[in-house]
């Protein structure tokens, strides 16, 4: 019998490509300026939100199945299994 390990701790492109739009209208109502994806060798680890001057407004990560944004002192603003919970956050 073999054993497949899923990896529950990164984001993936789905998660990725449902976010994006939210974040691109933050950036458009100049409320962000830019954002990063963070990678790791197992795929996405990270989304990163900044405002001005470079200064971090918030990141999204997933881990053990679930997502969290954390604000930009890294306290979780929001921890949820569910990517409907992320994006209404993000709008």
């Amino acid at each position: 019998m073999s054993v497949i390990a899923l990896n529950v701790s990164c984001l993936s492109a789905a998660d990725v490509a449902a976010v994006r739009p939210h974040i691109m209208s933050l950036i458009r109502r100049g409320i962000a300026e830019r954002w990063d994806l963070d990678m790791s060798l197992d795929g996405y680890a990270a989304i990163t939100v900044q405002g001005s001057g470079g200064r971090v407004l918030f990141a999204i990560t997933k881990q053990h199945g679930a997502y969290c944004v954390a604000n930009a002192a890294g306290r979780p603003v929001l921890e949820s299994r569910r990517l409907s919970d992320v994006l209404a956050v993000l709008s």
